[in-house]
């Protein structure tokens, strides 16, 4: 074995950015650091070195529910929120917090309702529906390293990722759907829907606020993403065969580091700007075949595990209570699902010059979360019910262009030149998604190889 000097066939080491597509209020389908779909292949010439920048920005006030319907992005998990549902504490001591007993008994005072029976929702009072835009606009900063090559056992390179996250949720509006002349029956007392706008609904914000330290405003964060780092290992294999020259055989092995901010518990649209707070593994394997007529099909597949972490979290104390108004926090662990992602790929070189084209098809699943509680009070199956645990899907399609800057003649005089900058641009869209908020993305990259 000797240093790696670079050479034509060596590439797809290069992976995208990171971003929280499994971990926010609601997941996304933007781009992950060991993303092999559209990956920047390196220059033809070689080099040892990469350095680059990549992009990658959508908007999107919708999203697909569990059924997968289209809803806004504020109605992923449930259609309207409850905020009696949200007052209901069936579990004594499921929170610890003096403050929100003595506010959320004032309230079912002033309704004229004592703590048991619960109130019955009849569909609409002090039901709210929510709206919202969301918008997300990764920068990560890349490198690779190639440091070590052989004839016999392939090529191994070095890769860090630094992203820097920025999300924002905006516009939210709340409209209350409570009919004021409706009666609530099941009780010894009745309360009309007035009742319940009086003291419940009108001033939403600053009841929450008061009840659970719950903030209901637009949020936003900038920060730096979770660092992630990869060995990449890959193999050609040539042949004489008439329709393909050469096999490439990959294989990558990661860690993603948990550098970026948590969830912000207290703010109910935040979201995390990586694993929130877990440390992950990533792995995959993939092929590239190169045909005739400059074309290159190929195929990967990934798996990411992350690891347990536990850490305070809006838990829910009511099967009834909605997402977007939990008051009780605990301390609990999460068992993340694994992420699965297939993707396949055809790659039309030199179209003009150095310009090349490619189509990809990607399916991403990650599977069901689970929560465990390790505060008194709180019930596993209650918590558990929460649909923001259950798997989500999505169907991707990205088509990119990259222009390799590098001359492309062996009789070029520049054909050794030391430093060859490469430049692409994506378009993505989704499909067929479940769970989860299906961004149309824009994104490029822009890279030097030495």
């Amino acid at each position: 074995m000797s240093l790696l000097r670079y050479t034509k066939h060596t590439a797809a080491a290069v992976l995208l950015l990171t971003s929280a597509q499994a971990n926010a209020f609601a997941p996304t389908n933007f781009f992950r650091s060991y993303d092999a779909a559209i990956q920047l292949p390196f220059a033809d010439r070689d080099t040892d070195f990469m350095l680059g920048l990549q992009v990658e920005a959508g908007e999107r006030d919708k999203c697909r529910n569990l059924n997968r319907d289209p809803r806004n992005v504020l109605q992923i998990y449930d259609d309207t929120q409850a905020t009696l549902a949200m007052i209901e504490d069936p579990v004594p001591g499921a929170t610890a917090d003096p403050a929100f007993v003595a506010a959320r008994f004032g309230v079912l005072t002033a309704l004229g309702v004592s703590f048991d029976p619960p109130l019955p929702a009849d569909g609409t009072t002090g039901q709210l529906l929510l709206t919202g835009n969301f918008k997300e606009a990764d920068f990560t900063f890349l490198s690779a390293y190639h440091f070590l090559h052989s004839r016999t056992f392939g090529t191994f390179s070095f890769s860090a990722f630094v992203p820097v996250v920025y999300k924002k949720v905006s516009n939210v509006s709340i409209l209350d759907l409570t009919d004021p002349n409706a009666i609530i029956g099941g009780g010894i007392v009745l309360p009309r829907g007035t009742r319940v706008q009086q003291f419940l609904t009108n001033d939403l914000k600053n009841n929450v606020k008061r009840m659970g330290n719950l903030n209901l405003d637009d949020w936003q964060k900038t920060d730096i993403g979770d660092v992630s780092f990869f060995i990449d290992w890959r193999k050609d294999v040539h042949t004489e065969h008439s329709l393909f020259n050469t096999v490439t055989f990959l294989a990558k092995l990661g860690v993603t580091c948990p550098t970026a901010e948590k969830r912000d518990e207290d703010q109910a649209f935040s979201m995390a700007l990586g694993n929130d707070g877990a440390w992950g593994i990533p792995l995959g394997v993939g092929f590239h075949v190169d045909l005739m007529h400059h074309v290159t099909v190929g195929g990967n597949y990934d798996v990411t595990f992350l690891f347990d972490e536990t850490h305070n979290r809006r838990l829910k104390t009511h099967p009834n209570q909605t997402e977007f108004l939990l008051i009780n926090k605990g301390r609990a662990t999460k068992k993340h699902g694994e992420t699965w992602q297939a993707d396949g790929f055809i790659r039309i070189h030199r179209v003009i010059k150095g310009l090349s084209a490619k189509f990809a098809y990607q399916f991403v699943r990650h599977n069901e979360d689970e929560l465990t509680p390790k505060t008194a009070g709180f019930d596993k199956t209650i918590i558990n019910s929460a649909r923001s645990l259950r798997a989500w899907h999505v169907h991707n399609y990205i088509f990119s262009v990259d222009y390799n800057l590098a001359p492309h003649g062996d009789d070029d005089e520049d054909a050794h030149r030391r430093i060859v900058p490469q430049i692409s641009l994506f378009f993505k869209f989704a499909d067929d998604a479940k769970n989860l908020i299906d961004t149309r993305t824009i994104g490029g990259q822009l890279g030097f190889s030495f």
